[in-house]
């Protein structure tokens, strides 16, 4: 059952980093019992701040740094919530493709600057996208 503040897939109390309420990513259901706790489905949290639609270079990434999500479950495509440590690590290790969904990352990013983000933009739901 949501929490009184969250209404469908969107909870009003919590920001993302559009100034905006703060959407869910994907369906807590979705997630895997084996995952990180710094990975995870459903609404993105201070600790969880990455929208993030993981591609398999990031999988790639992620294994080769001892993180195996997708012997966790996770496939390429899959909507979760991630770290801003293991997101800025995989840019910063030349993985370009992961796609962010602005709406959904929590406002508390950390060390991640707003335009930085906009540069891995995938569509929101006003229908942006980093291609417009």
């Amino acid at each position: 059952m949501p929490a009184k503040h969250e209404q469908g897939a969107i909870d009003v109390k919590q920001k993302n980093v559009l100034h905006k309420p703060l959407a869910r990513l994907s369906a807590p259901a979705s997630s895997s019992k084996n995952l990180p706790s710094t990975v995870h489905a459903g609404f993105c949290t201070s600790g969880s701040p990455i929208a993030a639609i993981l591609t398999a270079s990031f999988l790639d990434f992620s294994s080769k740094q001892g993180l195996d999500l997708r012997g966790a479950g996770v496939k390429e495509g899959s909507r979760y919530c991630i770290d801003t440590a293991l997101w800025k690590k995989a840019v910063d290790g030349g993985i370009k493709d992961v796609q962010v969904k602005l709406e959904a990352s929590h406002e508390h990013k950390s060390s991640i600057s707003e335009s930085h983000l906009w540069n891995f933009l995938t569509e929101t739901t006003s229908g942006m996208s980093s291609k417009d």
